[in-house]
């Protein structure tokens, strides 16, 4: 993604949300546990960023069990849409008799 695709996006949020209220702030180890979920996404799926979140969650505080959580939840996401595309490649290979 190029810095100029960025810009266009932040723009674009920031013209979607002008006027909203700010919220209270996130804590410290929401925002952690936030960053991991990020760095597990199937879209980034960074090594070193995940190591680095989850060093991170656990210096703010949270349990084994919450970054386990967040882990599950996230990959989850990614396991059911190679499930639910795998069921609709195998039936249209059965359909078109590629496969018994």
């Amino acid at each position: 993604m190029t810095e100029h695709m960025i810009a266009q996006l932040r723009s674009y949020a920031e013209s979607k949300t002008d006027g909203i209220e700010g919220g209270s702030l996130l804590q410290p180890v929401d925002k952690a546990l936030i960053r991991l979920a990020v760095a597990v996404s199937v879209t980034a799926l960074d090594r070193t960023a995940i190591d680095e979140a989850i060093a991170t969650c656990l210096d703010q505080g949270a349990s084994v069990a919450q970054v386990h959580e967040i882990v599950a939840l996230t990959s989850g996401l990614g396991v059911h849409s190679l499930m639910a595309a795998e069921a609709a490649l195998l039936d249209a290979a059965r359909a078109r008799g590629l496969v018994d």
